[in-house]
């Protein structure tokens, strides 16, 4: 006899099919499927899809909490907490898509930004200078591993294998064609670039102290 369908079972189901058919192919009926119950099953347990997503960005954001470490320094913390948080996303395909999607009022969430507020609450800038630069350094993030998504994507996809910037329109941006030769392109999604990309925000939240 079939094991019951569990929440905790359908939400595993949940992160092997958003691993398998992406972010937008993603469906209740697929779930069903995929746990192996109807879909009137999976409606009882949850609402809808948006409700599924829900609970899975939630749970990414209280597996970064349990990863996150002290630093000495509040500039050092940002920087830390950033490539842990990037990190964890990065064990969970899509999740940075989950996060911009559902409302940022979910317990983990709401503590994985109280950390990055308490962390900056002693620089000498407004309230809403504070929450303006967590809400930066959050989008930044989140943007970054979604297009280290993307670009894995692209990379691994027979369809874009042949495909090469058009020779006229190279001739016409020297300094793309230079940094092209470079092999920067192929450089962007490294940690060593995120590291330093947070590195260089936090100087500028800190520049921006009155």
């Amino acid at each position: 006899m079939a094991e019951p369908a569990s929440k905790g079972k359908i939400i595993e189901a949940a992160w092997t099919l958003l691993t398998e058919v992406g972010f937008g192919q993603f469906s209740m009926r697929k779930l069903a499927k995929e746990v192996g119950i109807t879909a009137s099953t999976l409606y009882w347990h949850f609402s809808s899809k948006e409700a599924i997503f829900t609970v899975m960005a939630d749970d990414v954001c209280g597996e970064a909490l349990n990863a996150f470490m002290a630093a000495s320094t509040w500039q050092e913390q940002l920087v830390s907490d950033g490539l842990v948080f990037a990190d964890t996303l990065r064990k969970r395909p899509y999740s940075a898509d989950l996060l911009f999607t559902i409302p940022p009022i979910t317990e983990h969430f709401l503590k994985v930004n109280e950390r990055f507020l308490k962390t900056i609450d002693d620089l000498s800038l407004a309230d809403s200078e504070k929450f303006i630069i967590v809400n930066i350094y959050l989008d930044y993030i989140l943007t970054f591993e979604r297009d280290r998504q993307v670009r894995q994507h692209v990379f691994d996809s027979k369809e874009f294998q042949d495909v090469q910037p058009n020779g006229d329109l190279i001739t016409q941006t020297p300094v793309l064609k230079r940094m092209y030769g470079q092999g920067i392109f192929d450089r962007m999604d490294r940690d060593s670039t995120l590291k330093w990309s947070l590195e260089t925000l936090v100087k500028g939240f800190e520049q921006r102290q009155k």
